[in-house]
């Protein structure tokens, strides 16, 4: 009996040492076909911009290569495109290049492959406004003091381009469906360093924008940017619809989103923007006059997002 139950144990672990085994080859041969390691950036200091810039264009090259969802005819403009660069007689300001790239990933044309938007050097030149997108258009949720006016405007211009010029070339920085790629947009909208990359703000530090208040007025400002280091708020489109307190908003911004740390100004006060969406209708609320319990410094948009019957 004893031997019996010694061989059905060896038999036992036999089959999971086995089975173990094969089931970490399928995992090292599945890492192997689609995880690589990225290229080793061996390359020597460059003596100038432009020496640099080409060094850079090979390690792109060469991590591209690694992307197979490139279909043929996309891959094959995507070297055309890394080989037009390669050959310019100067170097491009860093923007410009950076565009370049977002746009050569972009050619994949799915919501994986991509070059990130920030360019990892820790700065960040952020618009003094958010931008969420709706049915109608960009509309400004929330702006800093000096721009508060703009709240509830829809974005019809940047520096004299027309709105839908401006969401076509950002639609260009992101692969995928044209939705995802407009959701992405309006993130990228607020990231000045894209727009001057783009070729839509004429000038690195500034810009001017005009928006449509639903009274039919034209509002313009000239937004002027400034670094931020890692705390500006980028927040994921749709989480402005969402009247939920987010912790990463801070202490004001979450008065702004919960309904009992800070009441919904009465609609007679502030005007109403109505978005449809498939399932849901938001509706969103920005008063005239700041509300209660916030600082005048602050912006006095009011969000909230409720579910109506479709009439």
């Amino acid at each position: 009996m004893n031997r019996v139950a010694v061989r059905m144990g060896m038999v036992v672990i036999a089959f999971i040492i086995v089975v173990g085994g094969a089931g970490a080859g399928i995992f090292y041969l599945f890492n192997q076909h689609f995880y690589f390691d990225p290229p080793k950036p061996d390359y020597p200091k460059p003596a100038t911009a432009l020496e640099a810039q080409r060094q850079d264009l090979d390690y792109f090259r060469k991590a591209m290569e690694l992307d197979r969802s490139f279909a043929p005819a996309a891959r094959e403009e995507a070297e055309h495109r890394v080989t037009a660069l390669e050959k310019l007689p100067a170097a491009l300001p860093e923007q410009k290049l950076h565009v370049a790239l977002m746009r050569i990933m972009a050619l994949a044309d799915n919501g994986h492959s991509k070059m990130r938007a920030s360019r990892g050097d820790a700065r960040i030149l952020p618009e003094p406004v958010r931008v969420t997108r709706f049915a109608e258009g960009f509309f400004v949720m929330r702006a800093k003091a000096s721009y508060r006016d703009m709240l509830g405007g829809r974005v019809e211009r940047i520096d004299g381009v027309p709105f839908d010029d401006v969401l076509k070339q950002l639609k260009t920085l992101r692969g995928g469906k044209d939705s995802f790629r407009a959701e992405n947009a309006a993130v990228f909208i607020e990231d000045h360093e894209l727009l001057y990359g783009l070729g839509i703000a004429r000038d690195p530090k500034q810009s001017e924008w005009t928006v449509r208040m639903p009274d039919g007025r034209l509002i313009k400002h000239t937004l002027v940017v400034g670094v931020e280091k890692g705390d500006a708020l980028f927040t994921y489109g749709p989480r402005w619809r969402s009247p939920d307190p987010k912790k990463e908003m801070g202490r004001i911004r979450r008065k702004r989103w919960d309904p009992v740390g800070s009441p919904i100004v009465p609609p007679t006060a502030c005007f109403r923007k109505v978005c449809a969406t498939s399932t849901t209708t938001f509706r969103a609320h920005r008063c005239r006059t700041p509300a209660p319990n916030m600082s005048v410094s602050k912006t006095s948009w009011i969000p909230t997002a409720r579910r109506y019957s479709r009439s």
